[in-house]
């Protein structure tokens, strides 16, 4: 017969929710349950844990430090919020179970100060991870079971710790199977052939693109993997006084980053936006001082994603004087913009705008990989 364990923690917490603390009977004596409290019933279970929030769901700091000698750490099911910075510092586990828990967010050094060789989060609708939550597990972490959750990518940086793992579930993720995934899926094959790591039925799968979807890695191969060469799909410029705008939109898979290159060489960049695989455009839209004061400028707009990079030049000029006392006309456009479609040889666009007090030429597009 083994006990049930309970804990409460009294004063500022009032939430309640459902832990199973797992310990070895033949390991813990009396001395080591750190204040538990014992009652009769099945299994090696804590009935209760109290969190500071309800709203938060969360463990407070070194929740678990009065256990040194526990060895494994049930809290799945438990509709848990986050997991904060050396919530189980001090801990050396054979597992931990974080599972089913829909949402859950973990902070940066959420597994500081923790030793465990089983770590299984599947099942909790996580779109992305980074690989720095993992690094403090990187001498014992053996088994890391992430499948049956929202996660599309993995960057290059999550190959070293795959292959320090003895085992590692990925499947029923919506992966987005273009060149940037190649090394997942090289990695896949190579274990398949050799240390079959990566259980057979737990195969990854693409979500996307549409011409991949609902293949296992399985039936795919290297070709498969590709992407898209940025295409430019609106470029606008509006130019007042003592303020202009200029917005360069464009398309690529993966979403390409934006470079707004000044006459100076200076730049601005526009990062795609995080965890939108669906989505393919980008926007950079750039604001400049006194565009007038130069009267014949170059303004560049670079598309770049790993298929390549895609040059948009425009070549501003200015009359010689502004009238200060004119209204400045809307920026006329074209009833269909032009899409530029990137060669392997350069590719020229001719299209003037011209104003009353302003005409902007754009010159010419390059493409380079």
């Amino acid at each position: 017969m083994c006990p049930y364990y309970s804990k409460t923690y009294r004063g500022q917490f009032s939430y309640s929710i459902h832990v199973r603390v797992i310990l070895y009977y033949k390991v813990l004596q009396s001395s080591d349950l750190g204040g538990l409290s014992v009652t009769k019933g099945r299994g090696w279970t804590a009935q209760s844990q109290t969190v500071p929030d309800a709203a938060s769901n969360t463990f407070p700091l070194d929740s678990f430090a009065d256990l040194p000698k526990l060895k494994w750490l049930d809290i799945s099911k438990n509709r848990l919020k986050a997991i904060d910075d050396y919530t189980f510092r001090g801990l050396t586990l054979e597992h931990l179970f974080l599972n089913d828990n829909p949402g859950i967010q973990l902070s940066t050094n959420a597994f500081g100060g923790l030793r465990t060789t089983g770590l299984y989060i599947h099942e909790c609708a996580i779109s992305s991870l980074a690989i720095e939550v993992f690094k403090p597990l990187n001498g014992t972490l053996k088994a890391l079971w992430i499948d049956k959750n929202k996660i599309e990518t993995f960057g290059t940086e999550w190959l070293y710790l795959f292959r320090k793992l003895s085992h590692v579930r990925l499947g029923n993720n919506p992966f987005h199977c273009n060149c940037e995934l190649k090394w997942l899926f090289d990695f896949y094959n190579n274990d398949q052939n050799n240390q079959n790591k990566i259980p057979s039925k737990e195969e990854p799968s693409c979500r996307s693109p549409p011409n991949l979807r609902g293949k296992d890695f399985g039936a795919l191969t290297e070709d498969d993997f590709t992407c898209q060469l940025p295409v430019f799909k609106n470029v606008d410029l509006i130019f007042e006084e003592s303020v202009g705008k200029l917005t360069c939109l464009a398309s690529g898979d993966p979403v390409p980053t934006i470079h707004w290159i000044k006459p100076d060489n200076s730049s601005e960049t526009f990062p795609p936006k995080p965890n939108l695989v669906q989505i393919k455009d980008n926007e950079g839209v750039m604001y400049i001082s006194n565009p007038h004061s130069v009267s014949n400028v170059k303004y560049q707009c670079v598309a770049s994603n790993p298929a390549g990079n895609v040059t948009l030049s425009l070549n501003v000029f200015w009359p010689t004087h502004y009238p200060r006392d004119v209204g400045i006309p809307d920026t006329p456009k074209p009833e269909k913009p032009p899409t530029l479609k990137p060669t392997t040889q350069a590719t020229t666009l001719s299209a003037k705008i011209e104003e009353k007090h302003s005409k902007t030429s754009i010159s010419e597009t390059t493409q380079t990989k």
